[in-house]
């Protein structure tokens, strides 16, 4: 999975493009997190528009990110979530 990082203001907007399943994608996506959590970029928008697929543990990351960003103070979005990727 690929994830480009974009800034309008105070919200950092995370552009993921390809696979969000177990692996290296989800690592990635906890790691970019963690590391704006970090520098105290707290408003965060997921955009998942380049997802082609999510499975359990994709989602799974997905909520341990948001508690992330919940516990630094912040918000966590979700935009452009594809209807076949909202069932999982």
């Amino acid at each position: 999975m690929d994830i480009n990082e974009k800034s309008s203001g105070v919200v950092s907007v995370l552009d993921l493009k390809g696979k969000l399943v177990a692996g290296d994608g989800t690592q990635r996506l906890k790691d970019k997190v963690n590391s704006l959590v970090f520098q105290n970029r707290t408003q965060i928008v997921l955009n998942l528009g380049g997802v082609s697929q999510i499975d359990s543990t994709g989602s799974a990351r997905s909520w341990r990110v948001l508690t992330t960003v919940r516990r630094g103070g912040g918000q966590l979005k979700l935009a452009n979530v594809a209807k076949r990727n909202q069932d999982c």
